[in-house]
């Protein structure tokens, strides 16, 4: 949960669909407006294959710093 809190902190991140890599997690997650849900089956059992999907809503031209910021910046979650 905690990367999906910095992913969709990000002023023009709006979502964040993950599908982990793990063949023996099935489940994923849809992160939005401050909502986490868990989705089960997102994957077949065994799959190796993965993916993080982030829906972006800003200027083009602001795409590179958001990566920027996904790949390096550093936050602190609290409350868990």
């Amino acid at each position: 949960m905690v990367p999906a809190i910095k992913v969709t902190a990000y002023p023009h991140i709006i979502a964040e669909v993950c599908i982990s890599d793990d063949p023996d997690y099935t489940t994923g997650y849809l992160a939005c407006r401050g909502t986490y849900t868990r989705i089960t089956a997102m994957k077949e059992p065994g799959s190796p294959v993965g993916t993080r999907v982030f829906l972006y809503d800003g200027p083009a031209s602001d795409v590179a710093e958001c990566i920027k910021w996904l790949e390096n910046r550093v936050v602190l979650v609290e409350g868990f």
